[in-house]
């Protein structure tokens, strides 16, 4: 974990990081993502953004787009990095197609 903002119950989190090692680092800050696909302990946050993973367990908010403000990807091409965008209620979404 990168980084986390208690006002806006948010945090940077590397790509790389297992399920539970996530909830783990989260509750140490009051915090919880609440995203728990099948394969929680087994899979990471960036396999679950990579595959738009959905939370199986979920009762409300299921897929992982719905928590993910924005990402930063290396590759060899260069650097990707979207807008980090808030959730929002207020019209449509800013990166909907």
């Amino acid at each position: 974990m990168l980084e986390v903002d208690r006002e806006s119950r948010s945090a940077r989190v590397q790509a790389g990081v297992l399920g539970p090692e996530l909830e783990a680092q989260l509750r140490a800050h009051g915090l919880t993502l609440r995203h728990f696909p099948q394969s929680f302990q087994f899979s990471s946050l960036g396999g679950w953004i990579a595959t738009r993973a959905g939370g199986h367990y979920a009762t409300q908010y299921t897929h992982i787009d719905d928590f993910v403000q924005g990402t930063r990807t290396v590759t060899p091409a260069g650097t990707i990095e979207t807008r980090r965008l808030p959730g929002s209620g207020a019209g449509p979404h800013p990166t909907a197609w």
